[in-house]
């Protein structure tokens, strides 16, 4: 998908990537959304600055779903961890290619990513392990 987003004139692009959005929203309980989130990451990295409008459709819904996934998370463990995974793919490569979408939803970003730092999905984290390295609470910058 990413190689051939890069032959897409934008129009085609913006309608591919606005398809894969949509479909995602509309497969949001079903399994078949990791592939298309699969498609709109590659298609990302590939011509991020055509899909434009897609991505700020995706932004909002993927900022929603991430708490969804995080609370969820042992309902369907591999499933759940690995649409964070691709969340979180999809998240850099906005901030990086598609700095003026984002703009307006970084401190959303900020927390969302804040929440994904503590998450441990095998559930191994105690509450010390927080503590900085000589064992006082540290401070730590995100």
């Amino acid at each position: 998908m990413g190689s051939v987003s890069l032959i897409l004139s934008p129009q085609q692009a913006v309608s591919v990537g606005g398809e894969l959005v949509n479909n995602m929203i509309a497969n949001k309980d079903k399994k078949e959304l990791l592939y298309y989130t699969i498609g709109f990451n590659s298609m990302l990295k590939g011509a991020a600055s055509k899909l434009g409008q897609s991505v700020k459709k995706a932004l909002p819904f993927i900022l929603e779903d991430i708490p969804k996934r995080v609370e969820n998370a042992v309902d369907d463990f591999d499933f759940n961890t690995e649409m964070l995974d691709y969340y979180l793919l999809i998240l850099d490569n906005i901030i990086k290619n598609c700095p003026q979408e984002a703009g307006s939803y970084l401190r959303n970003i900020i927390d969302r990513l804040e929440e994904l730092l503590s998450f441990d999905p095998n559930g191994t984290l105690a509450e010390d392990d927080f503590g900085a390295p000589d064992g006082s609470q540290g401070n730590f910058c995100l």
